[in-house]
């Protein structure tokens, strides 16, 4: 099982299928440098389809990121981070090559 799988909890199981349930989502991030992570806690939703998990979520006034709406794509190999509103932008990151982004 690769390490996204596992992170994942992927099943061979919801291959194929299409669900969408509410969630509450907890985002930490620890930036160089920093001892402590930073945690956010929204509503929001994640879709299982096919091999894909989806994770997305409106952004809060605590992230200075207010009217955007961001969408976490969580593959196999591949984690993509969209975010659409006031904030546009698209960041990959990649187990098997590096990515270039501008954020």
């Amino acid at each position: 099982m690769g390490f996204f799988n596992h992170i994942l909890g992927y099943n061979e199981a919801i291959r194929g299928v299409i669900t969408m349930e509410k969630a509450i989502i907890t985002i930490r991030t620890l930036l160089p440098g920093e001892k402590e992570y930073i945690e956010l806690t929204s509503l929001g939703y994640v879709t299982r389809q096919d091999k894909e998990i989806i994770l997305t979520y409106k952004e809060s006034e605590l992230t200075g990121m207010d009217n955007t709406e961001t969408t976490i794509i969580l593959e196999a190999a591949v984690v993509t981070i969209k975010r659409q509103g006031d904030f546009v932008s698209i960041l990959e990151f990649s187990k098997r090559e590096p990515k270039m982004c501008l954020y």
